[in-house]
């Protein structure tokens, strides 16, 4: 019998657990309105497809392509409020976990294996996510980008694997950068084709799934 404690599941969170959609867009459309009305200045709010195409890269390229817009000085502040203000969207689930995420977190914890959150967005975003859908009981201690040595989603896989001993390993994602991290892991990758790449990002897998639900033939 395989000793199920010896399995990590590494799990992507925008397009993969949740549909950020929703609420990223209201929140980016409220804090460059806020900064506006604050300091007279009269950017137009990232276009959605740009705000979505985006997800997936690491925070501290997110944010400068979303606002390139904007000038330099302007950067940290827009940010700060988005930050803020997706926030308080997540909180209030403006956003919406995908269909079965809770059962197959709830089955897979209760079968041994580990679970974790590897993730471009910060700390604080994901923390938030889990917490709005209670799900935060289930994750390892979050390990993200700007911890000590963690730069992007390789390194944050890497670090779950620290000092442990898992006889498989999975890393489930929508983006090509959940892939990346991956083959950069010897990690199984499993493509979520219902999330946010496009048609043509992700071409390479071990696994793609329709739902989450399929996940429960894949890791067991």
């Amino acid at each position: 019998m395989i000793n199920n404690k010896k399995i990590l599941a590494a799990f992507d969170i925008d397009g993969t657990l949740y549909d950020c959609t929703d609420a990223i867009i209201t929140a980016f459309s409220d804090a460059v309105n806020e900064y506006n009305i604050i300091n007279g200045t009269a950017y137009n709010s990232p276009e959605p497809e740009l705000i979505i195409g985006s997800l997936g890269m690491p925070i501290y390229e997110f944010y400068p392509r979303i606002f390139s817009f904007a000038e330099p000085k302007d950067m940290p502040e827009l940010s700060r409020l988005s930050e803020e203000k997706l926030d308080d969207a997540v909180s209030a689930k403006k956003g919406r976990i995908y269909p079965h995420v809770r059962e197959i977190i709830e089955t897979l914890h209760a079968s041994g294996i580990t679970i974790a959150a590897a993730s471009n967005g910060s700390k604080e975003y994901v923390s938030r996510v889990l917490s709005a859908y209670e799900l935060d009981s289930f994750f390892e201690p979050l390990i993200s980008i700007g911890d000590e040595g963690i730069v992007n989603k390789n390194d944050i896989v890497k670090g779950y694997l620290t000092d442990k001993n898992y006889s498989k390993v999975y890393m489930i994602g929508d983006r090509d950068s959940d892939r990346i991290a991956a083959r950069a892991n010897g990690a199984k990758f499993v493509y979520c084709n219902y999330g946010h790449s496009g048609d043509s990002e992700v071409s390479e897998f071990d696994y793609e799934i329709h739902s989450l639900s399929e996940l429960s033939n894949i890791i067991k």
